[in-house]
């Protein structure tokens, strides 16, 4: 099966630019900055820091892909990630997970989920669908909104068909490139 995915961050192989994202940052911190820990001494890719409470980057989309993979990077500061969904019902259902939670709580439509990061870059898959079945016994149609919020460093934001492994998927987005070892 060829690997059907859906660019948010970065969109294509080219540098990251705020301005030719789909993206809107908010609040005072939200940049574009070189990291060079991501790749090696080889070569430096640019990655969006967002910083503080009060910044956020948020995508706003209609991709009906069930599995959003982030990679990012956190420095043992609080980071939230807001994934807003429509299910078989055509209701709005809300998942919220941040490390500043300890348990899950579900209320009408929002689930708030706690998300146990540690300290440098990392890699996380999630599968909407199983989020949807889980917390309101609903099935997955499509995301709305991405939203990430706090401290961190977001390297790639990405939809996908399945559950690929990283060699599967275009270079641009894949964590272990051969172009750069």
């Amino acid at each position: 099966m060829e690997s059907e995915v859906y660019a948010l961050l970065p969109r294509n192989a080219d540098d990251v630019d705020l301005d030719q994202m789909d993206a809107v940052p908010a609040g005072p911190e939200v940049d574009v900055v070189d990291d060079l820990e991501l790749v090696g001494a080889k070569e430096r890719m640019a990655v969006v820091q967002i910083s503080g409470d009060e910044s956020s980057l948020t995508f706003y989309t209609n991709c009906s892909l069930p599995y959003l993979v982030l990679h990012f990077w956190n420095s043992n500061r609080f980071v939230s990630i807001n994934i807003a969904l429509v299910d078989d019902k055509r209701q709005k259902r809300v998942f919220n997970l941040s490390n500043k939670r300890s348990i899950v709580t579900v209320d009408k439509n929002v689930c708030f989920l706690p998300m146990e990061v540690v300290e440098g870059w990392q890699r996380v898959n999630l599968d909407l669908g199983g989020l949807l079945s889980n917390a309101f016994g609903t099935n997955f149609v499509s995301c709305l909104e991405l939203q990430v919020c706090g401290t961190c460093k977001l390297a790639r934001a990405f939809f996908q068909n399945k559950d690929f492994a990283d060699n599967e998927l275009p270079e641009f987005l894949r964590v272990c490139r051969p172009d750069l070892l």
